[in-house]
C-alpha cells in the first residue's frame, strides 16, 4: 500500500513490525514494488534465492580453482540440498543459506586480495543475510567467519608481515561500516522492540517448547545423507523432531568422494580441515547428544538467543560440499585415484545391493501399486519408512551403476557423464522430496483468486463490533487453504496472531484474565486531524 510498514495493528492488538528484521529485507520490497505480493511471490521468491545460492555456492569453488564440472556438481548439490528442500517453509533459513556463500566468498576474497568493491559487497550481502535470514544462522555465521578472520590473523602474524595485516584490516574494518551503515534500520528498531517482546531475553538450556535443545537433530536424521527421501515422512514420534529439521542430503556423488578421500593417505590439508569443520558442525546439531551446542551456549554471547540447532547442519553440507569438491578434482584428474575409486564404487554397490536385498522382505509391497495405478502424491501419502528406504535405494543403486559404468567404460566423455548423473539425482531427489516439504497440491490459483475481494487500501475500522469477532477462528474459511493470521488479509485489527514475538504486556493480561474481557468491546482508536 505504499505505506512504511513500522505498525501492524492487525495482530495481538498492534505490532510494532518495524523491530522484526525481516520487516526490511530489500527483496521482498522490490518483489512488491514490481506486483501484488501473493502465493506466487511466495513460490518466485523461493525460486530465486535457490539460485542466488546456487550462483553463491559456486563463485565460493572458484576460490579453489576447481574444475568447472565440479562446481556445477556441488553447486548444484548446495542449492538442492537437503536443507534448502527439507526446509523451504521456513523463508528466514533459505535466505541466509542463500547469502551465506556470498558472505564466504567475499570474506576469503579481502584476504587475499582487498579491494574496495568487495569491502562495499561484502557489507551489502552481510546486510542482506541479516535483514532477510533467520537470526540465529546469522549469529552463527558471523562467529564462523571471525574464527576464520582469527586463523587468518594469526597467519600474517607468524610470517611477520604487517603491511598486510594494515592493507587487510582496513577494507575488513570498512566491510563492517557499510554493514552497520545499511543494518543501522534493522537493529536500531529490533533493539527498541527488545524489551517490549519474550524473545528478547536468552533462552533456557532445556527441551521444552522455548528451550535451547528444541528442534535438535536427531541419530535417525542420518539417514537422509544417503535415503533423503525419508525426509519426507511425516512422523515427529518416529525423528522425535519436526520432519523439516531432518534432511542432511548434499547429493549422492559428493557424498561418496567425502567418504572416499577422506580414507586416503596424504590427501590434502584442505580435505581434511573442511571435513573436520564440517563434522564439528554436525556434531553441534545434535545438540542433545554431544555438549558442542552446550559449550556456545555457556560461553559465547548471543547463542542464547534461538533454538533449532538442526541449523548447524546447513553448515555442515556447505564444508562438507567443498572437501567433496577437492575430491572430485582429484578423482578426474589422478589416475591412481580413479582406479581406486572405481573399485570403491564396486563396493558401494554390493553393499546398496545387499540393503535392498533385505528390505525386500520387509517392505508392504502392496503399497507400490500406487505408483502404477495411482499417483506419486498417493505413494507418498500411504508409504512407510521402509518403502520410502527401499524406493529411493532402488535409485541411489542406479546412480551408482551408472557412475561406475561411466568410470568404466566411458573415461574420454566422463566428465559429461558425472555432471549430467549428479544433477539427475539432485533433481530426484528434490521430486520425490517436493510434496511433503516444498509444495502442496492445493492450487495456489485459488488462494490467489481471493485477495482480490480484500480491499486494496485501508479501511476505517469498526468502532461497534467487538475485537474478540475479528480472531483467526471467526475469519477461518474466509480465504481457501490460509489459516493464521486472517486479519491481515482482510485489514481488520485484530487481538490474536500467529508470531514469533511474544508481548509481555499483552502475556501479563492473558494471565491475569483481563485481556479476554477487553477484548469483549470494540476498539478504541486515536487518529489525528
Amino acid at each position: 500500500n505504499g505505506i512504511l510498514p513500522l505498525w501492524n495493528p492487525f495482530m495481538n492488538s498492534g505490532f510494532a513490525q518495524m523491530g522484526d528484521p525481516n520487516t526490511w529485507y530489500p527483496v521482498s520490497w522490490a518483489i512488491s514494488l514490481l506486483g501484488k505480493y501473493n502465493i506466487y511471490a511466495v513460490h518466485f521468491e523461493y525460486l530465486l534465492h535457490l539460485y542466488i545460492a546456487g550462483i553463491g555456492f559456486y563463485k565460493v569453488t572458484q576460490l579453489y580453482s576447481m574444475s568447472r564440472a565440479t562446481r556445477i556438481i556441488v553447486a548444484a548439490a548446495y542449492m538442492l540440498s537437503g536443507f534448502l528442500i527439507g526446509n523451504a517453509q521456513h523463508t528466514g533459513w533459505i535466505i541466509s543459506a542463500a547469502w551465506f556463500p556470498f558472505i564466504y566468498f567475499y570474506f576469503v576474497q579481502l584476504y587475499r586480495k582487498p579491494g574496495y568493491i568487495d569491502v562495499l559487497k561484502l557489507g551489502f550481502c552481510s546486510f542482506m543475510m541479516l535483514s532477510g535470514g533467520y537470526p540465529g544462522i546469522f549469529i552463527v555465521a558471523f562467529y564462523t567467519i571471525f574464527v576464520f578472520f582469527i586463523y587468518d590473523l594469526f597467519r600474517v602474524l607468524i610470517t611477520r608481515d604487517f603491511k598486510k595485516v594494515t592493507r587487510w584490516l582496513l577494507p575488513v574494518a570498512l566491510s563492517a561500516f557499510v554493514f552497520f551503515l545499511l543494518s543501522a534500520v534493522v537493529l536500531i528498531s529490533s533493539l527498541d522492540l527488545k524489551s517490549h517482546v519474550t524473545r528478547g531475553a536468552g533462552l533456557v538450556f532445556d527441551n521444552s517448547n522455548w528451550g535451547i535443545l528444541t528442534g535438535s537433530l536427531t541419530p535417525k536424521a542420518l539417514m537422509t545423507f544417503v535415503f533423503p527421501y525419508t525426509g519426507s515422512f511425516n512422523n515427529q514420534d518416529y525423528w522425535g523432531t519436526d520432519f523439516s529439521l531432518v534432511n542432511c542430503y548434499m547429493g549422492i556423488i559428493p557424498l561418496l568422494l567425502l567418504i572416499f578421500v577422506n580414507i586416503q593417505k596424504n590427501i590434502s590439508f584442505n580435505i581434511r580441515l573442511h571435513s573436520i569443520i564440517g563434522l564439528l558442525f554436525l556434531l553441534t546439531a545434535f545438540a542433545q547428544i554431544f555438549p558442542f551446542r552446550k559449550w556456545l551456549f555457556l560461553f559465547l554471547p548471543l547463542m542464547d538467543l534461538f533454538r533449532f540447532s538442526a541449523l548447524f547442519r546447513m553448515f555442515a553440507i556447505f564444508f562438507f560440499l567443498l572437501a567433496a569438491g577437492y575430491g572430485l578434482d582429484l578423482v578426474f584428474t589422478n589416475e591412481k585415484l580413479n582406479r581406486k575409486f572405481l573399485s570403491y564404487l564396486k563396493v558401494m554397490l554390493i553393499i546398496f545391493g545387499l540393503v535392498m536385498l533385505v528390505l525386500f522382505f520387509r517392505i508392504e509391497k502392496w503399497q507400490f501399486k500406487q505408483l502404477l495405478v495411482g499417483n506419486f502424491f498417493s505413494f507418498n501419502e500411504i508409504a512407510g519408512i521402509k518403502e520410502k528406504i527401499f524406493l529411493q535405494g532402488f535409485v541411489q543403486t542406479g546412480i551408482i551403476a551408472l557412475l561406475y559404468w561411466c568410470f568404466r567404460y566411458c573415461p574420454k566423455n566422463l566428465i559429461f557423464y558425472v555432471v549430467f548423473i549428479g544433477c539427475a539425482d539432485l533433481i530426484l531427489s528434490t521430486q520425490m522430496n517436493l510434496y511433503a516439504t516444498v509444495v502442496h497440491n492445493y492450487s495456489a490459483g485459488k488462494v490467489n483468486s481471493a485477495f482480490s475481494y480484500f480491499p486494496q487500501d485501508y479501511p476505517l475500522p469498526s468502532i461497534t463490533l467487538p475485537m474478540s469477532k475479528t480472531t483467526t477462528d471467526e475469519l477461518r474459511g474466509t480465504i481457501p487453504y490460509l489459516s493464521q493470521n486472517l486479519a491481515i488479509y482482510h485489514k481488520i485489527p485484530s487481538c490474536d496472531g500467529n508470531s514469533p514475538y511474544g508481548l509481555y504486556n499483552q502475556g501479563k493480561a492473558l494471565k491475569k484474565k483481563t485481556y479476554d474481557a477487553i477484548i469483549n468491546n470494540p476498539l478504541l482508536f486515536l487518529a489525528t486531524f
